[in-house]
């Protein structure tokens, strides 16, 4: 029992010395994101997603979910939704969104800013939620490069917004 403690007390030790600004690289499919190192991979955020990392103990969690061109423009055509959504970064942004607040109920988001983010254009946004009467709070990241679209998800506590 007392190695048992040891060994717990020295992974939280060991676990609170990784800087706060330090990051890490991590490569995906075909893309690179640098994320903060105190975030350890994932395996059950979102089937969909090609990366996933958390830090269960600090409340932050992040995931890219990544997909062609082709096959976002082909959803669309295929759901008969062209007339709604555009076959860019703004359509696939809104259709994204759209399809969130639905799954989350109405959650306050913020108007989508359009910006460049190394090279690619990009829409972000913030959403504050309600998930079994837990505050969380989303950043989210709508990208576009040549080939692909990027929805890049981070989210945490309420009250942990500030923080990170």
């Amino acid at each position: 029992m007392t190695r048992i403690i040891i060994t717990l007390l020295t992974a939280f030790t060991l676990a609170s010395c990784v800087n706060e600004n330090e990051v890490q690289t991590i490569t995906a499919n075909n893309y690179q994101i640098e994320l903060p190192a105190y975030l350890n991979k994932a395996y059950s955020l979102n089937d969909d997603a090609s990366l996933q990392y958390m830090n269960m103990w600090r409340e932050f969690y992040v995931i890219v979910i990544d997909e062609t061109k082709a096959e976002m423009h082909a959803a669309i055509d295929e759901n008969q939704l062209s007339y709604v959504y555009s076959k860019d970064l703004n359509g696939y942004s809104s259709l994204l969104l759209d399809s969130f607040n639905d799954f989350e109920g109405r959650p306050n988001h913020t108007p989508l800013t359009t910006t460049t983010i190394n090279g690619m254009q990009a829409q972000l946004t913030s959403i504050s939620d309600y998930v079994d009467g837990i505050g969380i709070y989303y950043k989210i990241g709508y990208f576009e490069s040549e080939d692909n679209y990027y929805q890049v998800c981070t989210w945490t506590l309420k009250e942990y917004k500030a923080k990170y």
